[in-house]
């Protein structure tokens, strides 16, 4: 039987300094903005683990006789790190998206949208994004053929859910990545032909993406890249390409940007 365990490590120490067996693999991982609290995805649960005391907080997700493939879970925390969201895509074109805190589920939020599958090139569930507790906002965006990315409003009287503004059709169904600033109020995606897009303002029903720049890599036609804002007015984007790390970091007004060459233990990563 596989051993599966979260380890936690604390600068550059050897022994871990918290350490949970799990019953098997997660389908997702997040780890909150805090740096507490690890979330890990399963078919029919969520864990929080929190690291500082140890604790583990359970959560059911909402039951589905749906078939769901290992790579149709995502499971992200809120920027406050006090609440969290999962989402599942199950067969044949339904995603149901699960909003709560995260060691209480007494205001617990279920939402479904659509996502069919079943197309070439269909990958999934590709970014999913959750504002702060307060507001409960999420974004949802898939790599498939249709679908475009969704904005759900998990309110606890009425969740809602919006497709993004896309009035010409420039975002497409196909997004690699997305990532929302620490503030919450300004969302970065890139779709399928290596375009980038601004969103601000994004939980507000105006917002319009805006093409700020396009990626100097080639189109792929798999989720390759990874994103992070480490303030509201600027993104870095990383993929691998021809056994190369690239590493692009763009500012809200666009422009081009060369990206830079970093060596990437690829052995490292596969394990």
């Amino acid at each position: 039987m596989q051993d599966h365990r979260i380890e936690v490590y604390e600068g550059p120490c050897d022994v871990p300094i918290r350490v949970w067996a799990l019953e098997s693999l997660p389908h997702s991982i997040a780890i909150s903005r805090n740096d507490k609290l690890i979330a890990a995805k399963y078919s029919k649960t969520v864990k929080i683990f929190q690291i500082e005391d140890g604790a583990i907080f359970r959560h059911e997700l909402p039951p589905s006789k749906n078939r769901s493939g290992r790579g149709n879970h995502l499971v992200s925390f809120s920027i406050d790190s006090h609440s969290f969201v999962a989402s599942t895509r199950y067969e044949p074109e339904k995603v149901v998206t699960y909003w709560s805190e995260c060691a209480s589920n007494s205001r617990a939020t279920v939402i479904e949208s659509s996502a069919p599958t079943g197309f070439p090139g269909d990958n999934g569930l590709s970014s999913l994004l959750c504002s702060s507790t307060k507001t409960r906002g999420v974004f949802l965006s898939t790599f498939t053929e249709k679908s475009l990315p969704v904005f759900h409003s998990m309110g606890p009287s009425k969740p809602s859910s919006r497709l993004i503004r896309d009035s010409k059709g420039n975002i497409g169904t196909r997004i690699h990545h997305a990532a929302l600033c620490p503030n919450g109020t300004n969302i970065v995606l890139v779709n399928q032909r290596n375009n980038v897009f601004w969103v601000d303002d994004c939980w507000s029903p105006i917002s319009e993406p805006r093409r700020v720049g396009t990626l100097k890599k080639s189109v792929g036609v798999i989720r390759e890249i990874e994103m992070g804002m480490p303030n509201s007015d600027e993104v870095h984007l990383f993929w691998i390409e021809k056994g190369k790390g690239m590493l692009v970091t763009m500012g809200r007004g666009g422009g081009k940007a060369k990206p830079i060459e970093l060596i990437v233990n690829l052995q490292m990563l596969v394990s």
